[in-house]
């Protein structure tokens, strides 16, 4: 089993699940890695794909059981940055100079490492080679994967890689319906998504090839208004939320199915990551259970903020 988080002669630290924000560090604390690897309980859980691979079975397993034992029962995590990006918002940055770092300074490495996808690029196209080399890599050692997509805005004006996924770009948003329903040229958005899916299918079948399980996230903070897959009308109950659930639900049901069945990526574990934080509620936009695996949130927390107890609890009961 690859994903034994011990990550080679390093002491690795088991806090939280948790993708944390570029320029975060979490606490440690110590364990024995081998004991992560023998839950006190057993119990069985099965991914969604329908061919999901003997290693995605493997880790969804493992997750699914480590609340059941007696060690520390979460990973910590660390954000990258984005694939191809700039500064200190480049994986490769990241990397560097915060789980090496990590590393150089404590000893210690963090369990998971994550990045962002989707985002269009001026000096580069997908598949992002070093950076899905990055992530093998980490993997190989004995660490987990993540990927956030952020799929381009389809409905804005080829080209602009300033504005791809901001929910007013180049006149906003169409009707989401278009992106599931054949029709081009009458349905240029539906052509322009599907390169989007085209793209990511890209690094995620490298990811494949090389034995990667990745822990996927699309249509992050769905329940928000920054994105523009997000809910950029009223909040319910009382205002018209649009999207409205069954256009979301369709949407993600859409993409797992071309990703899985006609792309064939069997490596995936899917992620569904409301913000924790939006005025709409975190579970809304849920597609169902037959296209999720894991649910999480997505929380910045102001340093003044406490803990979000009220959305941690709806979330767990709810799992």
């Amino acid at each position: 089993m690859k994903f034994n988080l011990s990550l080679g002669n390093r002491k690795t630290a088991i806090i939280l699940i948790a993708i944390a924000g570029a320029a975060s560090i979490i606490s440690f604390q110590n364990f024995e890695s081998a004991n992560v690897l023998a839950p006190q309980s057993s119990r069985n859980f099965s991914p969604v794909s329908p061919n999901a691979s003997s290693e995605a079975k493997q880790l969804l397993q493992f997750l699914g059981n480590l609340p059941y034992q007696t060690n520390p029962q979460v990973i910590s995590g660390q954000h990258l940055g984005r694939a191809e990006g700039n500064g200190d918002n480049d994986m490769v940055w990241g990397y560097k100079n915060l789980v090496e770092k990590l590393q150089s300074d404590t000893s210690y490495s963090v369990g998971l490492i994550g990045a962002s996808y989707g985002e269009a690029t001026p000096h580069a196209s997908p598949p992002y080679t070093t950076d899905d080399t990055l992530l093998t890599n980490y993997w190989n050692q004995g660490g987990l994967v993540a990927m956030v997509w952020l799929p381009p805005n389809p409905f804005s004006i080829p080209g602009n890689s300033t504005d791809q996924y901001e929910k007013y770009a180049n006149g906003g948003v169409g009707d989401i319906t278009d992106l599931y329903t054949p029709g081009y040229p009458t349905n240029p958005a539906y052509t322009a998504w599907h390169t989007s899916l085209d793209n990511i299918a890209l690094d995620l079948a490298a990811l494949q090839d090389c034995g990667v399980v990745v822990l996927f996230r699309p249509f992050p903070e769905q329940n928000a208004n920054w994105f523009w897959w997000g809910n950029l009308g009223g909040t319910p109950p009382q205002g018209t939320p649009s999207p409205t659930q069954a256009q979301f639900s369709a949407l993600w049901a859409h993409t797992f199915t071309y990703l899985t069945k006609d792309k064939h990526l069997n490596n995936l574990l899917w992620v569904f990551a409301p913000s924790a934080r939006a005025p709409t509620d975190a579970l809304y936009y849920y597609p169902g259970n037959d296209y999720v695996d894991i649910i999480a949130a997505d929380d910045y927390v102001p340093t003044q903020s406490g803990p979000n107890v009220a959305n941690y609890s709806e979330m767990s009961n709810f799992g």
